[in-house]
């Protein structure tokens, strides 16, 4: 699994090429690439993003263990066509399956992975932004 900009491996640790996910569309690319970009557009979409980036945690657990990856929230493994595909939570980036969003909407949740309040409106799980490297890792195991 490599970055899309350097195409360099990521990394499970926290130096430069561990990955980085852009919150507002869920792409995701190494720290050095990330710190050098000069504009706020993803380099993939081109949308520009306002949320700051954040290591995609994951993917470096992935990268860490070699397991298949599973939900935070109901330990369900993630898939691409189900209900259980993965999800980025707005307040701390880190992903839920889509299912546990629909199950918590119109709550506040403690993330599974960090703990911090994550409010969840009235909106269905498609609104929530895919993490794209973490169902690529889906796709290809």
């Amino acid at each position: 699994m490599d970055c899309e900009i350097c195409f360099e491996p990521f990394s499970d640790n926290l130096g430069n090429h561990v990955p980085i996910i852009f919150p507002d569309c869920g792409h995701s690319f190494c720290k050095s690439c990330v710190d050098s970009l000069e504009n706020r557009k993803c380099p993939k979409c081109r949308k520009t993003r306002f949320q700051p980036h954040e290591i995609n945690v994951e993917v470096v657990e992935f990268i860490q263990t070699n397991a298949r990856p599973v939900c935070g929230g109901c330990a369900s493994e993630y898939n691409i066509e189900g209900n259980h595909n993965p999800r980025i939570l707005p307040d701390c980036c880190h992903t839920i399956c889509s299912t546990c969003i629909d199950d918590i909407a119109d709550v506040e949740i403690g993330c599974p992975t960090c703990f911090n309040p994550n409010f969840i409106s009235l909106f269905d799980s498609e609104c929530f932004i895919k993490n794209y490297l973490l169902i690529e890792i889906v796709r290809n195991y």
